[in-house]
Order: structure tokens, then C-alpha cells, then sequence
């Protein structure tokens, strides 16, 4: 008889490695997507408050992506999902 709590198991840990991957690399870049699109949104401020503001943004995006990367059930998902994200950041800084 099949043990479910073993199969249950077996898919979380499945995919974990694939998952933080995607976190870790697509979410550095998805930062520093996001930390440019702040930069070209705020031209008004002052440019070294903007670029400190920038500069710092970067570790709590990134932290979030990469804890978020792990509510996907499978890795492809997670690693889909960021490049389809960081695309349309970069497609938005590039306009």
C-alpha cells in the first residue's frame, strides 16, 4: 500500500532546486528590472536619493521573488512565470 504522506513529500522536494534557481537568477534580474524602472519613473527627484533608493530596492525585490518562487507547485512553472515577468519589465524600461 502507498504511503501518501510519501508521495506528498517526494513532490515538495522534487522541485526545489529548480525553483530556487529561478528565484535566485530570474529574480536578480527582475530586481534590477524593477530598480530601473524606478529609476526612469522618478526623474523629478533628486539624483542621489533616486539612486540610493534604487540601489537599495534591489535586495527586498529580490528577497520576495525568490521566497515567491517557491509557492509554484513545479519548477518549470516558477522558472516560466519570471522569465514571462522579467520580459515585460525590461519591455517597459525599453519604451
Amino acid at each position: 500500500m502507498v504511503n501518501p504522506r510519501s508521495d506528498s513529500r517526494q513532490g515538495f522536494q522534487s522541485g526545489w532546486l529548480g525553483q530556487g534557481l529561478a528565484g535566485l537568477i530570474l529574480g536578480f534580474t527582475l530586481a534590477l528590472g524593477f530598480s530601473k524602472l524606478f529609476m526612469l519613473m522618478t526623474p523629478e527627484m533628486v539624483q542621489t536619493a533616486r539612486v540610493q533608493l534604487a540601489m537599495w530596492m534591489v535586495m527586498p525585490v529580490w528577497l520576495t521573488v525568490f521566497a515567491i518562487s517557491f509557492l509554484w507547485r513545479r519548477a518549470v512553472h516558477a522558472w516560466v512565470w519570471l522569465a514571462l515577468l522579467n520580459l515585460a519589465v525590461f519591455g517597459l524600461a525599453a519604451i
